[in-house]
């Protein structure tokens, strides 16, 4: 029997911690969808999910659109048989292991993107990272 873990969710802080800089507002501006706003996405996350993304996209994978324009499902690439439903708004969510373990999963930079939330990297001029190989665009 698997223990039910709780998804996790990105969510803005309620009040900036004292002392704490302003957060400047992001460089991108996405539109609602189905009358949702889009979750607040750290830019260190955004740029892991960006990568993860790229990742996926030259492996191949891909998420199924379901009856909800914010709602995903996924196979899972190591049990086959297995779907993974991911959520994009108003709060980002995903059932696989990845998301609940990490917070982070390609899943959910890929539905981030595919309804034009996931945010783009302004100060990305598409060289490779220090020590690392240049990760490919995952717009199509």
């Amino acid at each position: 029997m698997a223990a039910s873990r709780s998804a996790r969710s990105v969510v803005p802080p309620a009040v900036p911690s004292p002392g704490s800089a302003p957060v400047a507002p992001p460089s991108y501006s996405p539109a609602s969808v189905a009358g949702v706003a889009p979750p607040v996405v750290p830019p260190a996350l955004a740029a892991h999910l960006r990568r993860l993304v790229a990742s996926a996209r030259k492996r191949g994978q891909r998420l199924r659109r379901t009856s909800s324009p914010l709602r995903f499902a996924a196979d899972s690439q190591s049990s086959p048989g297995l779907v993974y439903i991911v959520q994009a708004g108003p709060v980002l969510a995903c059932t696989c292991p990845g998301w609940k373990d990490w917070g982070r999963c390609w899943h959910a930079g890929a539905a981030l993107s595919a309804v034009g939330w996931l945010p783009t990297d302004p100060d990305d001029d598409g060289a490779p990272p220090a020590g690392g190989a240049a990760a490919p665009s995952f717009h199509n």
